[in-house]
Formats: structure tokens, C-alpha cells, sequence
């Protein structure tokens, strides 16, 4: 996985657009842009320090994946879970809560 896609993966899970980001760090919205192209242009150190202060994450994890503070790193599948359960009601939640509980419990 490429910075990109990390930096994609928790702008979504955490629900912040490219013009949020721009807002939150004063880069504009193009760079935010440039950034989640296909063809990527990587922010420089400084940028890099901005996005990653405004999302609350490390500048190591957006560009490796890793994190050497010791915090939990919530793998991309996760997230991509969780963005989506945020989409649903609170019965579809409990729902899906049940549902995982039975497939656990038959393990």
C-alpha cells in the first residue's frame, strides 16, 4: 500500500474530504488532490507533518504503514469496516453486532 492509499483509506475512515484536509492544514485543495492521484505526487516533509496532524496520525504511518510510538495501527480492512458500519442505523448495527456474534461463537 502506497501513501496514498493510507492517506485515502483514513480520510474516508475518519470522514474528512479533500477540502476538510485542506481547511485543517492550509494546503490547498489541489495538493490534497495531487496527493490521491493514480500518479501521485508525495507531500514534502512539511506537508507531510500537516496531514498528518490533522488526521491525528503519525507522518511514519502515513508513509510506511507503521507505527514505532506503540499505538494500535487499525489494519485498512478494518477501517473500510467501520466507514461502513457508520453508514447504518442503529438496528442494522445490532444486526450485524449479532450476526458476527453467532459466526464467533461457531469457531
Amino acid at each position: 500500500m502506497e501513501f496514498r492509499e493510507r492517506l485515502r483509506d483514513e480520510m474516508d475512515y475518519q470522514g474528512v474530504s479533500a477540502k476538510d484536509l485542506s481547511d485543517f492544514t492550509g494546503i490547498s485543495k489541489r495538493t490534497i488532490d495531487n496527493y490521491l492521484k493514480t500518479n501521485p505526487q508525495e507531500p514534502g516533509v512539511i506537508n507531510a507533518q500537516k496531514i498528518a496532524k490533522a488526521l491525528k496520525v503519525s507522518v511514519e504511518y502515513l508513509v510506511t504503514g507503521q507505527d514505532s510510538n506503540g499505538s494500535q495501527i487499525i489494519p485498512s480492512e478494518a477501517k473500510k469496516i467501520i466507514t461502513i458500519m457508520n453508514r447504518f442505523s442503529e438496528q442494522e448495527k445490532k444486526i450485524i453486532y449479532d450476526m458476527i456474534d453467532i459466526i464467533a461463537k461457531n469457531k
